[in-house]
């Protein structure tokens, strides 16, 4: 295994891939990392995009081959937007199309890929059909098949999946055993989000976000509409996501309590509920009726 991929828990199997794909020099021009967010595939795609350009990671934001797209900030509330808009995909195009200074390759990371809206797609398609140069453009995408199949048909197309709690603990030593039960509970196999809890401070939020989501999905639906409302106001897009994972752990919880019971079906419902409204403010919908249409199905 390569230097740059050490101390990455999991993955094991996308990493030798990677390895094998640098070695032979095979890399393709472009690849789409799909899976769970904080699941390790933005670190690995970095880590990658190091390797490729001969620098360690840390250092990879300096290096003038190298370009990340992320959502855009909105000029008018100083808050980043929803989705990655056509201007930024525009920007790191034209980007990707100047020549380097030491005439290397050139590498493209974007990130939040499957919130691109139709048109930053139909952008970016051009250069996946017909890259100028040595480039390579990676796309990280939660929900890949949000994005057009043009898109995706024209990538290598890599999945992670979640990782083992067991690997998750032996990756944080003794640290992460000392809180075992909140990681296997809340991480779900998600390594970014273990490392997370070993800070203090993270570990408490977590604990309040989780009464917050257990309080929410115990509420009458008028306090429930009403709680949506103040997230809405308060909250940036990232935060409203990360509330809606919440939310899925405290419904999976309860399904675990529910096996064989009447209740489980209202439970199984409200979940598929819940993954319609994340798809549904994915694909740049209204946020507070995707919100309020899963607390109508609680």
């Amino acid at each position: 295994m390569k230097a740059c991929f050490s101390g990455i828990i999991g993955h094991q199997a996308q990493m030798e891939y990677l390895c094998r794909i640098i070695d032979q020099k095979t890399v393709a021009h472009a690849y789409l990392f799909s899976g769970p967010a904080h699941i390790g595939k933005t670190l690995i795609a970095r880590c990658f995009a190091a390797e490729m350009l001969g620098v360690d990671e840390k250092s990879l934001d300096y290096h003038p081959n190298y370009y990340f797209v992320d959502f855009p900030i909105d000029e008018k509330t100083g808050e980043p937007k929803k989705h990655i808009d056509i201007e930024s995909i525009r920007e790191a195009r034209d980007r990707m199309n100047l020549s380097t200074f030491d005439g290397g390759r050139k590498i493209l990371i974007v990130n939040h890929a499957d919130t691109m809206t139709i048109g930053a797609q139909n952008a970016l398609l051009k250069t996946l059909e017909e890259p100028k140069g040595d480039a390579l453009i990676i796309l990280l995408a939660s929900m890949p098949k949000i994005l057009l199949p043009t898109i995706v048909s024209r990538a290598v197309h890599l999945r992670f999946f979640p990782v083992s709690t067991q690997s998750i603990l032996e990756g944080l030593g003794d640290e992460g055993k000392k809180i075992a039960s909140l990681i296997e509970t809340y991480a779900l196999g998600r390594p970014g989000i273990a490392k997370s809890l070993l800070d203090a401070e993270e570990h408490e939020i977590v604990l309040e976000e989780l009464q917050s989501a257990k309080d929410f999905l115990a509420s009458p639906l008028a306090k429930r509409f009403g709680m949506i409302q103040g997230l809405i106001k308060k909250a940036d897009p990232a935060f409203i996501m990360k509330t809606i994972v919440t939310w899925r752990l405290e419904l999976h919880a309860l399904l675990l309590q529910e096996l064989n019971t009447p209740q489980s079906e209202k439970s199984a419902k409200a979940l598929l509920a819940l993954d319609e409204a994340e798809e549904s403010i994915r694909r740049n919908g209204n946020v507070p009726l995707a919100l309020e249409y899963f607390a109508i199905h609680l």
